[in-house]
This record gives C-alpha cells, structure tokens and sequence, in this order.
C-alpha cells in the first residue's frame, strides 16, 4: 500500500496543465507601430501640461537608494505641516 502526502496529491504538477499558448495560424499580422514625431508647431488650441515621467523614475531610484543604504525616508515637501499631524494625533488618541 502506498500512501501520499498532501503535497503530493495537491501539488502544481498534478494540478495544472502546462500552459499552451494560442496558435498564430489564421490570424491577421499586425504590422509594428510607428509613433509620430512630436509635433514642432507652438499650437495655441493644445495647451496641456506636461508631467515629465523621467522625474517619477528618479523619485524611485532615491527612494530605493535610501531604503538600501539607509534603511529608512525622510520626506519633506509633502503638504502636511506639523500641526496637522499633531491635530490628527489628537483626533485619534480621543476614546
């Protein structure tokens, strides 16, 4: 008589069928896309803001940085002053 473990009987191999990703056949190719170039003209009717993507990734990299050299953030810069917080301390210590 041979017995089995729970992992045994339960595990991904017994479980799942190996993946098998769809077929291509038959199916139109979609040709690569092609951005347009930026456009050069200063148009008075497009005035968007712009949010510099570049920036959120160095705001990353200095976070990652200082939680892998100093284990810890200081952040300053955020919108909240102190007596906000001691405000909020306040309303939560209340029973």
């Amino acid at each position: 008589m041979t017995t089995s473990s729970y992992w045994d009987k339960y595990s991904i191999d017994n479980m799942a069928a190996p993946f098998q990703p769809p077929s291509i056949e038959g199916k139109p190719e979609v040709p690569k896309w092609n951005p347009p170039p930026p456009p050069t003209e200063d148009i008075d009717y497009a005035k968007l803001h712009t949010i510099d993507l570049a920036l959120v990734q160095k705001l990353i990299a200095t976070a990652k940085e200082a939680i892998h050299e100093d284990g810890f953030l200081y952040l300053v810069n955020y919108g909240v002053s102190l007596d906000q917080v001691s405000l909020i301390s306040r309303f939560l210590a209340q029973d």
